[in-house]
């Protein structure tokens, strides 16, 4: 706002439209254009994808609002200035479909709220009234009224993305400390290295053998066929991903033993292994993912673990999301085996329908539901899932911004008869960190408190991820 005021808005530009309410609007769309840039400094709560606003955005939008006001501001030139800035000048940069809603709203609260009821209008409620509109003198009003500090609920996001906010900033100084002075290591890289070698090659188990496997399947009827067919495909990736590993590490262990020339690739991976990171060859195969690679092998263990109960014994009682390469196969999956049994269903009329279970535990469930299954492995951020109203309410406590969610039921149901109701429209995304998102997994509706508008939410940036580090 300060440089807005002190460097963009000067007494040309507030004099060029004689419409009573111009300057007022020119202040709410300086408000919104720094609303917009603060979010950014939230990382992924803020906005999925990192956006470029620049100070031409806001230049175009007084132009806008010029054109607006110079031909009448009534009702309908209203929603006429909310669509033009907040699809296109400030729109057209936001790609994603979940960020897009976040303009909408801003719009909406912003321009609409102030062309109802100008005399009414705040940006935020304050008991002191920092956030009206003044009356003049602009630039004063700023810098002297505005705090300087001020909290994330200002922006839209609960007042717990704060404590995110300097975790990941005491995150950063951490990791920067660290480069800078290196702790003191009696083993030398190339030593750590073959240990880490050593004990992967022991403990990585062996590939698959899709063939007996199949061989197994063919005589027993512990999965559906649509199932079975995600098994397969889930277990082709991760032997692809096994080899990999498994000859990397090979190669690695001869390179050090002076068996082989460690070329620039190797010597890549040693870099890459001595500094807890994963080779780039791993990833490349892997789901997305901003793990370290202590967290990323404990996952890739899991992995197998549930591939391996998933072969033994049939669909598990309750699938662990992360450990699927693509979860939403094995959604489809559910809805194709579901369609099968319901006598007049066809699968392009159906769609994946979710409930909140009882269940906290994977270890609780004892059988599966009556329709769809069970999934767990969800991380919940922005929000807190309350199992007594069974819904969406604001974090328990400033420290509580991520949280587990209970295990899910997917429930295939007919398109036309699913209720949504009171339900906010949640991405799953990979990874918590990932700096771009650029596509979500798939969608959860989540049941929301009737007393909180679902705008609340959106604003917060309530998301789903499965990746928790």
């Amino acid at each position: 706002m300060f440089h807005l005021y002190s460097k963009v808005i000067d007494d040309q530009l507030l004099e060029q439209c004689k419409h009573p309410q111009y300057k007022d609007l020119v202040y709410v769309m300086a408000f919104l254009h720094s609303v917009l840039l603060e979010r950014r400094n939230y990382s992924t709560l803020g906005w999925n994808v990192r956006y470029v606003f620049s100070q031409s955005d806001f230049e175009a939008s007084v132009a806008t609002l010029c054109t607006v006001l110079d031909n009448g501001m009534d009702s309908m030139h209203g929603e006429q200035l909310k669509y033009l800035i907040g699809e296109i000048m400030y729109g057209g940069r936001v790609s994603d479909m979940y960020d897009r809603r976040i303009v909408k709203i801003f719009m909406d609260e912003y321009i609409g709220d102030y062309t109802q009821n100008p005399d009414q209008f705040a940006f935020y409620p304050d008991r002191l009234g920092r956030y009206k509109i003044p009356s003049s003198h602009y630039l004063e009003h700023i810098e002297k009224t505005l705090p300087f500090n001020h909290s994330a609920e200002l922006i839209g996001l609960h007042a717990s993305a704060d404590t995110g906010l300097h975790n990941d900033l005491y995150q950063d100084l951490v990791f920067h400390l660290k480069e800078m002075y290196p702790e003191v290591n009696v083993k030398t890289k190339d030593q750590v290295v073959e240990e880490m070698c050593t004990s992967l090659q022991t403990s990585l188990p062996p590939l698959f053998d899709l063939k007996q496997i199949r061989k197994q399947k063919e005589s027993s009827r512990d999965s559906s066929t649509a199932t079975l067919k995600v098994m397969f495909e889930e277990l082709t990736r991760f032997n692809a991903l096994l080899s990999r590993v498994r000859l990397s590490v090979d190669l690695l262990t001869k390179g050090l033993a002076g068996q082989v020339c460690m070329d620039d690739i190797l010597e890549c991976h040693l870099s890459r292994l001595y500094s807890g990171v994963l080779i780039d060859e791993w990833r490349a195969l892997a789901p997305p993912t901003t793990m370290k690679l202590g967290a990323w092998l404990e996952q890739f263990k899991q992995r197998g673990e549930q591939y391996r109960y998933w072969i033994d014994f049939g669909d598990p009682l309750v699938m662990w999301l992360p450990g699927l390469h693509y979860p939403y196969s094995y959604f489809t999956a559910i809805i194709q085996k579901e369609v099968s049994k319901k006598e007049g269903w066809s699968l392009d009329r159906c769609s994946m329908y979710t409930e909140m279970s009882k269940f906290t535990q994977a270890i609780d469930v004892e059988e599966p539901p009556p329709e769809g299954a069970y999934v767990n492995g969800l991380y919940l951020q922005g929000a807190h899932w309350d199992l007594a109203s069974s819904c969406l309410v604001a974090p328990a406590s400033s420290s509580a911004l991520v949280e587990p969610l209970p295990i899910l039921t997917i429930i295939p149901k007919e398109t036309s008869k699913i209720g949504w109701g009171n339900t906010l429209c949640t991405p799953v995304y990979r990874s918590l960190a990932l700096t771009k998102r650029d596509k979500s997994e798939f969608e959860v509706n989540l049941r929301m408190s009737p007393i909180v508008d679902k705008s609340v939410y959106v604003l917060r940036g309530v998301t789903l991820f499965l990746d928790m580090e």
